[in-house]
């Protein structure tokens, strides 16, 4: 059951695409849906980890303080890990004291939550990068051989790949935006957490490696795909949209259900069971959950800046950005 975590890591990274206006205009209503059915898929994978949490400790709650300041202060959709984290440590209480043995759901909701919070963290880091430094023309050449390995005739000419049909001729740049790395990055973000928890760091090297070069493969023929469909619906959002963006990467999420193993977190069930405060470590903590809370407010702070009347131009020469004309 552990292997539907994947098919929740997707559908998250659909309700982020939903949620946030890179590529498609924000939809709060399909982003909410998308959240809750990837929650469910967690839940259901969380029932193979069922005996890591069975004994909860009522020091967990004094987690809830930073994480009920954190959740007011975050705007939303970036708090919504927080809320489920919250959720999730009042269930687990609950669940407790009527003793429910249903401890895959707070638990389901503990990695829900923990997932959603790193993904909300990596977020402006993508957006800042992305937005700078999202070309990658480099690897042209290998695209435009590629496609005429697979039948197509295209060429290579400043960046851009050129494919010829009997009808048109059509320029594609590659840049991460058609590479899809916005929903690989969530995903991997949200896998490389399941590694980490485990206590046998070097049987996790092969799953990881299978990770990386199963995506590697994958995004170069998935951008060879699109381009394919796309001379044929002359549409480019089938490279960003979020319900296209979504469906062509349920292929690589099944490739990940069959040969990439996610480690059994049972391994670590002491750490999730023992929550031990020492005073000596307060200060250290306090001031650990403020430089993650300080840093990720700062990148993640939206100025709304004033509205401004008249003309925006751009300094397209000396402007740090990459040209906004070039697809």
């Amino acid at each position: 059951m552990k292997r539907l975590i994947w098919f929740g890591l997707l559908f998250f990274s659909l309700g982020w695409s939903f949620f946030l206006p890179f590529f498609y205009p924000v939809d709060y209503t399909l982003g909410i849906v998308s959240m809750f059915v990837g929650l469910l898929f967690m839940l259901a994978g969380a029932k193979d980890f069922s005996s890591v949490m069975r004994r909860f400790d009522k020091r967990y709650t004094v987690l809830l303080i930073p994480l009920v300041i954190s959740m007011f202060f975050i705007d939303f959709p970036f708090n919504i890990g927080i809320v489920i984290l919250v959720a999730a440590i009042a269930l687990y209480a609950l669940f407790n004291r009527l003793r429910v043995k249903h401890v895959f759901i707070p638990l389901g909701l503990v990695l829900s939550g923990i997932v959603l919070s790193v993904q909300a963290a990596l977020l402006p880091f993508y957006e800042m990068l992305a937005s700078r430094y999202h070309d990658c023309s480099a690897i042209s050449p290998l695209m435009a051989g590629l496609i005429n390995l697979f039948g197509l005739r295209s060429s290579v000419s400043g960046g851009t790949v050129f494919v010829y049909t009997p009808d048109n001729v059509y320029p594609f740049t590659v840049t991460t935006g058609k590479l899809g790395l916005f929903f690989w990055l969530l995903i991997f973000a949200g896998a490389v957490l399941f590694f980490l928890l485990s206590d046998r760091k070097k049987e996790m090297v092969k799953p990881l490696t299978v990770f990386l070069v199963i995506s590697l493969v994958y995004l170069i023929l998935r951008f060879i795909t699109l381009v394919f469909v796309y001379t044929e619906v002359e549409s480019l959002s089938i490279f960003w949209a979020p319900i296209p963006l979504f469906v062509s990467f349920i292929p690589l999420i099944l490739l990940f259900m069959v040969f990439v193993y996610l480690p059994d977190l049972t391994k670590q069930s002491d750490i999730f069971r023992d929550f031990k405060i020492r005073k000596h470590m307060l200060l250290a903590v306090f001031t650990f959950f403020m430089f993650v809370f300080l840093l990720v407010g700062a990148m993640a702070y939206h100025d709304p800046g004033v509205k401004k009347t008249g003309r925006v131009l751009i300094d397209e020469y000396h402007s740090e950005w990459e040209n906004t004309t070039k697809a």
